[in-house]
């Protein structure tokens, strides 16, 4: 409203990538196979947002290498954690780590750390799902909740999901969930409650999604696609039939609601 957009009908139809899962955990479990039969006890899987070299129009590289650096080197330290990496920009994962990028070979030598450095897209490789790595692992950490949907894919597998929040962005829905047991500020802090809840004791709802969930993905049964596809059918209907822009919208969506729920539409007068 804020910015006069015509837009008056907001459809809820779940997460997009949703139809992926099945599939996405069989690769997992080959790649957690991988990481067991070379002594890795407890697995985690870790999300990046990559980084930028002008610090000046997005996030820059310090948080970025601070964060790899630190769990690399735990990689290195503890022989019984294993480590997943699944970098939004696997083809320039190296780059941006500069001289950390020596950590990473060491890690990937112990056999615990698995990284492909395969892209399809520029630097990007959209062919592998954040699924696949949260289903391989024990816990995901996503380092960036500014941009969290890595983290809402992992957790949307079950998988106990952590946020890193360098920037302090306490107005985000994440801070609704149970303080210092999903969203960290520092990776130590992050890491000292996580070594206790995996080596001395468990905590309760550690990495538990369960109080937000909801209120991001009331469906989670696998078929988004199939509710994007049949709205955008309903549409072409209404078009073919000679109906105009709002009476086809109205259509439309009051077939949807009679389906899915009218919940799952917000409505703007």
């Amino acid at each position: 409203k804020r910015n006069s957009s015509s837009i008056n009908k907001i459809v809820g139809v779940g997460y997009p990538f949703d139809f992926n899962f099945s599939s996405a955990k069989i690769k997992g479990s080959k790649v957690r196979k991988l990481l067991k039969n070379n002594n890795a006890q407890k697995i985690l899987s870790i999300f990046d947002g990559s980084a930028a070299e002008d610090e000046r129009w997005s996030v820059g590289k310090f948080n970025f290498q601070k964060d790899y650096q630190f769990i690399l080197q735990k990689v290195l330290k503890e022989d019984w954690l294993g480590l997943i990496i699944k970098s939004k920009k696997p083809g320039s994962l190296r780059k941006n780590l500069g001289d950390a990028s020596e950590l990473l070979d060491n890690a990937i030598s112990t056999g615990r750390c698995f990284f492909s450095e395969d892209t399809d897209y520029v630097d990007k490789n959209l062919s592998i799902r954040p699924a696949e790595a949260a289903y391989a692992s024990d816990i995901a950490i996503h380092f960036c909740l500014y941009a969290g949907t890595a983290g809402l894919e992992a957790a949307l597998t079950g998988t106990p999901t952590l946020l890193l929040d360098h920037y302090n962005l306490k107005y985000s829905q994440f801070y609704k969930m149970d303080k210092e047991k999903v969203v960290f500020q520092e990776f130590a802090d992050l890491w000292d409650e996580l070594k206790t809840h995996w080596r001395k004791k468990p905590i309760s709802n550690f990495g538990n999604w369960s109080n937000i969930i909801d209120d991001i993905e009331p469906f989670r049964d696998g078929k988004a696609a199939h509710r994007i596809n049949s709205f955008l059918n309903s549409l072409l209907e209404g078009f073919k039939a000679g109906f105009d822009r709002e009476k086809n919208i109205e259509i439309a969506v009051e077939k949807y609601c009679n389906k899915w729920g009218s919940e799952n539409v917000i409505s703007f007068s």
